[in-house]
């Protein structure tokens, strides 16, 4: 999956989806998920998550950009077919802030995260490097996937996830059929 693709990508993996669901896989999908219920907790979580992602606004926000022209974002999970009976594969807000901050230390927010709003443009320098990024954004969710993945009673799976998390969820598995 992409966060920003054209229409014609969408379109195939929707018919993907429910090709393969109608033969019986099963779905494992994608998405970091806001559960918490105190307001309060909700909007630090938020602020914390899009500090980490140093953008925020949805990604169609960027489709007016020359770069992405004839471009959209990624419709929701419910448009390409997915449904409650499929597995969420993911993670919470707070279970992926709290792995941040118990790995990399406390996400600090300054007065420019608390001021902009989350509905507001929001570009910011990224508060940690590139590697403990993808430590915490991809590899801690494919740690989360590929559990997922070993739990599942059925032979037949489609995983519905970006694609910058393939090469880490083909390398567990190989490991695994290694040992």
């Amino acid at each position: 999956m992409h966060h920003l693709g054209h229409e014609s990508f969408y379109d195939d993996a929707k018919r993907i989806i429910y090709e393969k669901k109608s033969e019986g896989y099963v779905v494992l999908y994608e998405k970091v998920k806001l559960l918490e219920q105190d307001s309060l907790k909700r909007d630090i979580l938020e602020r914390k998550l899009r500090k980490v992602k140093g953008i925020g606004g949805s990604y169609d926000d960027y489709t007016d950009v020359k770069l992405f022209e004839g471009f959209m974002g990624q419709p929701s999970n419910e448009e390409m077919g997915i449904e409650e009976s499929d597995i969420w594969a993911d993670v919470s807000y707070t279970e992926f802030v709290d792995y941040f901050e118990s790995s990399l230390g406390e996400l600090v927010l300054d007065s420019i995260d608390l001021i902009t709003g989350l509905d507001e443009e929001y570009v910011r320098a990224l508060p940690i490097n590139k590697t403990d990024r993808a430590a915490v954004i991809v590899e801690f969710r494919n740690d989360v996937l590929f559990q997922e993945i070993l739990d599942c009673s059925s032979d037949k799976i489609l995983i519905v996830y970006g694609a910058g998390h393939r090469k880490g969820i083909e390398k567990r598995m190989k490991k695994t059929i290694e040992e």
